[in-house]
């Protein structure tokens, strides 16, 4: 027996307090304790004995302790919840003439992630004829905070706990087992989390269960899947206070005054109190007061998916800009080449065209070198000697020039007249 519910426990997904799911693994780890040995021990009856409490037109179910998918003789001695006889019991609720409302009395840790997502379905479903009211005393974790999600409104006990928004799975390695051939076609048929692609494999798992949860979430509460990620508590729980402020409960209040005003009264199915938060939403996204909360979800969705077109959009558009921007700061350079320093630094720095351009213009063009060789950067030492010396002048005389004796004559009379020798 304890190996068989071990083996139930471990080879599916939890949305459930981690601390509740090692109290469940210890109980089902028990030698010696079947669940009739602890029932007869108990004294409590074997059989269903859940009930739904009616007060005036109001339905009260219970949803306490671990969640579980069906209803067995584990749920009935530990107190615990099974999904398919609470969909039972609200359904014969949301049936019967006499009951105008139905209360959701939770207090619990969550439990399997199996049919939880249906019967939150439901739970919104009937929601649409006959108020749900979700009413947290003391926890309401994970899959139980998803059947809260569903619920027309959620108040909540001040001390109570609300979030745990996630999924867990649990792996329990075999003792002695026997080897196993897998087809090499199937290689994740039977995935363990001590090899490298088994672990990724379950928590691929893991991780496409808890979008489908944060996603119902989102729709229920009427906000967008970043939003409870982000604010929701992040797989933590939040206390009550504190999920009314982040909008994952809508106000406080303490079990009878549910029941302080005119009863049912005034808890119309369509518009009423319990509708004040989806009214809320509904006029955020301009909907009409009485839309439906699945109006305002297709809402919500067509919003999300316009905002992720206009960021793409917005993302090509800057990118276009920061292009032109470079490009023109670049292209300053032409006329500035000694400036290319400043313009790299304008361009990482982020600076507008206007402003790199004038930065670059400010940058005082470099003085030019007296000595270099190449006469890249001014005139050379020697071409300023020549330039300060000039030209000599050339006579135009063609008889002198025409005449060689005449010009060598001319030549030696200077030469005489330069070194003769002086007179006294």
């Amino acid at each position: 027996m304890t190996t068989r519910a071990l083996d139930l426990i471990t080879a599916q997904p939890w949305a459930v307090e981690p601390a509740a799911l090692d109290t469940i693994l210890q109980i089902a780890q028990r030698a010696n304790d079947t669940p009739e040995a602890v029932a007869a021990k108990l004294g409590r009856p074997l059989e269903n004995t859940r009930q739904v409490r009616q007060r005036d037109a109001t339905a009260i179910i219970p949803v306490t302790g671990p969640i579980f998918r069906r209803g067995n003789l584990l749920t009935e001695i530990s107190g615990a919840t099974s999904v398919e006889v609470l969909a039972t019991d609200l359904q014969t609720a949301a049936d019967n003439p006499a009951i105008e409302r139905i209360v959701l009395e939770i207090d619990s840790p969550g439990g399997q992630a199996t049919g939880i997502a249906e019967l939150a379905a439901q739970i919104r479903a009937i929601g649409q004829t006959k108020p749900v009211v979700a009413y947290v005393d003391g926890m309401a974790a994970s899959a139980a905070y998803w059947l809260a999600a569903a619920a027309t409104e959620i108040i909540a006990d001040k001390t109570a706990l609300l979030g745990s928004i996630g999924v867990i799975a649990s792996y329990r390695p075999e003792k002695d087992a026997p080897i196993k051939i897998i087809s090499s076609v199937s290689p994740l048929k039977q995935a363990t989390p001590d090899t490298d692609s088994g672990r990724a494999e379950l928590q691929r798992i893991v991780d496409d269960l808890a979008a489908i949860f944060v996603n119902d979430i989102a729709a229920y509460r009427g906000v967008s899947p970043e939003h409870v990620a982000q604010h929701f508590g992040r797989g933590g729980v939040l206390i009550a206070a504190r999920a009314v402020d982040a909008g994952m409960a809508n106000r406080l209040a303490g079990f009878e005054t549910l029941f302080q005003s005119a009863g049912t009264a005034g808890y119309h199915p369509q518009r009423g109190p319990h509708m004040t938060y989806q009214a809320d939403v509904n006029a955020a996204l301009g909907l009409p007061a009485e839309a439906s909360a699945e109006q305002a979800t297709a809402a919500i969705q067509a919003s999300s998916a316009k905002l992720t077109t206009a960021t793409e959009d917005g993302k090509a558009a800057g990118a276009a800009a920061e292009r032109e921007r470079t490009a023109l700061i670049l292209e300053a350079l032409t006329e500035h080449p000694h400036a290319t320093e400043t313009a790299h630094a304008a361009i990482a720095a982020g600076l507008s065209f206007d402003q790199a351009q004038a930065m670059i213009k400010a940058v005082p063009a470099p003085t030019p070198s007296a000595n270099d060789a190449n006469g890249t950067n001014g005139p050379s030492a020697f071409e300023q000697h020549m330039a300060a010396i000039g030209n000599p002048p050339i006579s135009p005389d063609q008889d002198t020039r025409s005449d060689p004796d005449a010009e060598a004559t001319a030549l030696w009379d200077r030469i005489a007249t330069r070194y003769a020798p002086a007179k006294h």
